[in-house]
């Protein structure tokens, strides 16, 4: 699927610019206006504007997954529903790569795919382990004990990492 640059503003009138994966740009002006936003402009990414994704090693560290495990379960304890959780949570995380895939996630899930399945579309970004604590918690209805129980998991994976790090 191509990749499509915009340009858009938010309620507030601030500029927004980003990077969307959509079938032809029509879709791509749906999907940008989708989130709220007044599409200025749309375009074909080429090889200057599009999104190269480098990533060596792990995409995403342990502290990142708890923290995004832990804001999810307080929005959604607040009533949050998913998808907004998600558009909230991709603006707030500071791992730039784990940001767009959490856009990534949004997207699938507004075309009807659950949100263990999206997530599992980027492995380097959520562990298998989560993908299938999450797949439970949808098929029991537990949502947030799920993501509960995987914030303490990654949290304690965390600390495990910090204590064998060396200032060599």
């Amino acid at each position: 699927m191509p990749e499509f640059t915009y340009v858009a503003q938010d309620k507030d009138g601030k500029e927004k610019k980003g990077n969307i994966v959509a079938d032809n740009a029509q879709n791509a002006v749906e999907m940008v206006s989708a989130e709220g936003l007044v599409v200025l402009s749309v375009k074909e990414a080429n090889i200057l504007t599009k999104n190269i994704d480098i990533t060596i090693g792990n995409a995403t560290k342990p502290r990142d997954l708890s923290v995004f495990c832990r804001q999810f379960v307080s929005m959604l304890s607040a009533g949050v529903t998913v998808v907004a959780a998600l558009d909230m949570l991709s603006g707030q995380t500071e791992n730039k790569y784990m940001a767009k895939a959490i856009v990534q996630v949004r997207q699938d899930i507004m075309k009807g795919e659950t949100l263990a399945n999206a997530m599992g579309r980027h492995p380097k970004v959520f562990p298998d382990i989560m993908v299938n604590m999450i797949r439970a918690g949808e098929a029991s209805g537990k949502l947030e004990i799920a993501f509960e129980r995987m914030a303490e998991h990654f949290e304690k994976a965390a600390a495990t990492a910090s204590d064998y790090s060396c200032n060599c």
